[in-house]
């Protein structure tokens, strides 16, 4: 939503020159004045009613605290609301109260109204909103990865949600077409363009795909010579067939079908990787929620990449999950315990120093005087060595080499986006790129734990031992087998990364 924030200072210059002429007293004082903009609220569509659609993440549904993204917010629930409501929720003055509507297709609607159902502002700088909706989590037992719906119902003045799903459209958008045959009643007071839109939406009953159509897909070796060609002239490694991601990429274009087209770098420019710096936004804001209660572990750690540039990354850990906070490039001149000591500060003081509970370093000397002199400045923190770290030390006087720890491995996440020609580029790109994935692998990472522990208990099987799985000898790509002496090089050779700009 646009909108404009100004002070309106009282009295204005002129009144204030006639004030002194005439010896008169004045008390200066400011109003914060909103203007927002031309443009009317979106108007609703009854095809897609839906406008706000997320994955609950395990912190929502334990809290029953749903985040809300800034802009969501703006475009589809303050664009109805007065600017004086609008004004105290985002200066953060008041929680509102509202009414939530659960309109499941599967339940009898049901309202909710309590001091429980409300929505406020989260963050310093309005980055987000919670809508908390703990009693209608804990009726409708809402899982962690459940997909839900909702919007601003002017008719009710509420909030309406269900659990939306594939099907749940499809009946709707069947009762809105006049198609009969579906065994759902048909609405006769729709307007004559809605229905054709939904009729085109759903196409026709019982519609089957043509054999000539089913014939036309490729065989399977045809596509796997696509992937390999594509693979050898990208320069990409052969372990990211492997990787989760890319699985659930290929799945989707699959499911899709033949009419996928590829956005263009503008799109994944200027919205793709904005979105999905939001969506990973919103496990960031669970995580620094459950810090209020728990607070949370911040851990450091300086590494190097493959060109001796030396880095500095703060990761903050709770039993929330683990937050990727920020990463610093340091020279050799700048690994004193002084200039480590400044970093921290400013990264305790962006979490807040009640929520601080300890600060995990390794065993080197600049680490450890910045340690205490942070123990100094906030003697509520606790300063602990990192054991991992001791441990490496001592195989290090046993073995002439060792292999790299998983801590280390982890930021080659980083190392991956931290280009030469990307920093070149594009620096604002490169911090996108860095946050969102190093924070999505953490969150992926926390979800599996999460899975595992939901996983049931087999009894009858308690006794036996999981299979053993040798990770450290899997096949992976190996940096430095590779011939070309420039790797960065060479994976970004063929590449038009103008879109960084």
């Amino acid at each position: 939503m646009k909108k404009t924030l100004y002070y309106n200072f009282i009295p204005t210059k002129a009144e204030e020159e006639e004030c002194k002429a005439t010896a008169t007293p004045y008390n200066p004082s400011r109003d914060l004045v909103e203007l927002r903009d031309i443009y009317p609220p979106p108007v609703f569509d009854p095809l897609n009613p839906w406008p706000i659609k997320k994955v609950l993440m395990p912190a929502e549904v334990g809290s029953g605290r749903i985040v809300l993204s800034h802009n969501g917010t703006f475009n589809c629930v303050f664009r109805y609301w007065t600017a004086e409501t609008t004004h105290h929720v985002v200066m953060g003055q008041k929680k509102k109260s509202v009414l939530v509507w659960d309109v499941t297709e599967e339940n009898n609607p049901t309202s909710y109204i309590s001091e429980d159902m409300f929505l406020e502002q989260v963050g310093p700088d309005c980055e987000y909103y919670v809508l908390g909706c703990a009693e209608l989590v804990r009726d409708r037992r809402l899982n962690a990865g459940d997909e839900i719906g909702l919007f601003w119902d002017m008719k009710t003045v509420a909030f309406s949600i269900q659990g939306s799903s594939s099907r749940a459209m499809i009946r709707v958008k069947s009762h809105l077409s006049g198609v009969k045959g579906r065994d759902i009643e048909v609405c006769t007071k729709v307007p004559n363009e809605v229905q054709a839109a939904a009729f085109l939406a759903i196409g026709a009953p019982n519609k089957k795909a043509k054999t000539t159509e089913m014939c036309k897909k490729m065989d399977k070796s045809s596509v796997d010579k696509l992937l390999a060609k594509h693979v050898i002239l990208n320069n990409i490694a052969f372990n990211v067939v492997q990787t989760p991601s890319f699985i659930t990429f290929v799945k989707g274009v699959a499911e899709f079908g033949p009419t996928y087209k590829l956005p263009s770098y503008s799109a994944l420019r200027t919205k793709l990787v904005p979105d999905s710096r939001i969506e990973v936004e919103a496990y960031v804001a669970n995580v620094k929620m459950s810090w209020i209660k728990t607070g949370c572990t911040l851990m450091s750690d300086i590494w190097s990449d493959m060109k001796q540039r030396a880095f500095i990354n703060i990761i903050a850990y709770s039993p929330g999950g683990a937050v990727f906070m920020n990463a610093f490039e340091i020279s050799k001149e700048k690994k004193t315990g002084l200039y480590l000591r400044d970093i921290m500060s400013s990264v305790v003081e962006d979490v807040g120093p009640d929520h601080v509970v300890q600060f995990v370093t390794d065993n080197a000397t600049n680490f450890q005087s910045a340690g205490d002199m942070l123990i100094g400045k906030y003697p509520r923190m606790y300063k602990t060595k990192c054991a991992a770290h001791g441990i490496q030390l001592l195989l290090k006087d046993i073995y002439s080499e060792i292999h790299s720890s998983a801590c280390e491995r982890n930021w080659s996440a980083w190392e991956a986006a931290q280009t030469k020609k990307r920093n070149k580029l594009a620096p604002k790109m490169l911090d996108d790129l860095v946050y969102v994935r190093m924070n999505t692998m953490m969150m992926e990472k926390f979800n599996e734990l999460e899975a595992q522990d939901l996983e049931p208990i087999n009894l009858e099987k308690l006794s036996e031992l999981p299979e053993y799985v040798d990770h450290e000898n899997d096949e992976v790509d190996n940096p430095s087998d590779r011939t070309n002496e420039n790797v960065e090089d060479s994976l970004i050779a063929h590449d038009d990364l103008s879109w960084l700009d």
